[in-house]
């Protein structure tokens, strides 16, 4: 069980960027020094550590320490301040995972029947635009990472998830030599969607350290195929594929909630990441900043959810349009 004050539990201090977005539009970073958890969220305990907890950081380097998925039992303050440190907690939010053991069939009859035909008939209409020559292809082995990293480097280039949300597949090479590492041990899958012979969506899921538990590190779709829904389509055939395959036991979403991650999951769990800062004019600095840009960002939301515009003006940052895609692809 996790220990809040045991250093071998955190990375040495690195720089961690603070990210300041107006929606999915990043503004900028500020880094800090910090060190951060390792611990997979279901290893640590359902409750916020307090400061005398993390005493040892007292006498180390940089500026604190960031927990991220801490479970809560219930919603916490997001500032306070105790004994020279800032404890922010500026997200919280409920993490999604789904329970790979059983059969497909038994988890997808956890969904309602108007859902169940929903993703029924999203999968069908794909299918027919794609071709035979269409659908899901798995890597999982060295070789196979090659050829995942060619095409879908390509396609996260197009997303909206690169360009807004600076969160596309990374091309570095310590990310592909990682990567070869995990495969060369059967610890990651990765899918590409195809219509024809072009890949229109990318699923990037390492494991956690031989655990059982497969992330969802990285998702992208090209936006121009949008209106067939490949990003659930492709999450939907993957479930499936894992189901069947029967090696790993979660699905771990990671850190927060969309309306597709709370579709495919079966458990939430309310979480926070937690940033427990020593006192001084620069972390307080950037708590406040943070703490005003992220405060007047809700406050616009739901602005915008009660005028019942908000999905329009998501879709005019994301593709630069009001509505679904008007451009169908064609078949092949």
């Amino acid at each position: 069980m996790h220990r809040a004050g045991a250093a071998d539990d955190f990375s040495e201090p690195r720089r961690v960027p603070v990210a300041f977005r107006l929606g999915e539009i990043l503004l900028g970073k500020i880094h800090l020094t910090l060190r951060v958890s390792q611990q997979h969220f279901t290893l640590l305990p359902q409750r916020e550590p307090d400061v005398a907890e993390l005493a040892w950081l007292s006498t180390g380097e940089g500026d604190g320490v960031l927990i991220r998925s801490q479970p809560l039992e219930a919603p916490v303050r997001r500032v306070r301040f105790e004994s020279g440190w800032i404890r922010y907690a500026p997200r919280q939010y409920n993490r999604c995972t789904t329970d790979l053991r059983g059969s497909f069939a038994e988890y997808t009859h956890t969904f309602s029947a108007k859902t169940r035909s929903t993703l029924g008939r999203k999968v069908r209409r794909f299918a027919e635009v794609a071709g035979p020559s269409g659908g899901i292809r798995t890597y999982r082995t060295p070789a196979e990472m090659d050829e995942f990293f060619r095409l879908a480097t390509k396609l996260s280039a197009r997303t909206y998830q690169e360009r807004l949300l600076d969160a596309g597949l990374p091309t570095t090479d310590e990310f592909r030599r990682s990567t070869i590492e995990l495969a060369a041990t059967d610890q990651v899958r990765a899918y590409l969607l195809f219509a024809g012979d072009a890949s229109v969506a990318y699923l990037f899921c390492p494991a956690w350290q031989d655990s059982g538990i497969l992330l969802y590190m990285y998702l992208g779709y090209d936006p121009e195929f949008r209106n067939l829904s490949p990003g659930s389509v492709l999450q939907y055939l993957a479930l499936e594929q894992l189901f069947q395959e029967g090696k790993f036991s979660m699905f771990d979403f990671l850190e927060g909630e969309t309306e597709q991650k709370k579709l495919f999951s079966t458990r939430t769990t309310l979480c926070a990441d937690i940033y427990y800062l020593r006192r001084s004019f620069r972390t307080s600095l950037v708590v406040a900043a943070h703490t005003v840009l992220e405060e007047s960002v809700s406050a616009l939301g739901r602005l915008l959810q009660a005028a019942k515009i908000k999905s329009r003006i998501r879709n005019l940052i994301r593709h630069g349009t009001r509505g679904p895609a008007s451009k169908s692809p064609a078949k092949p």
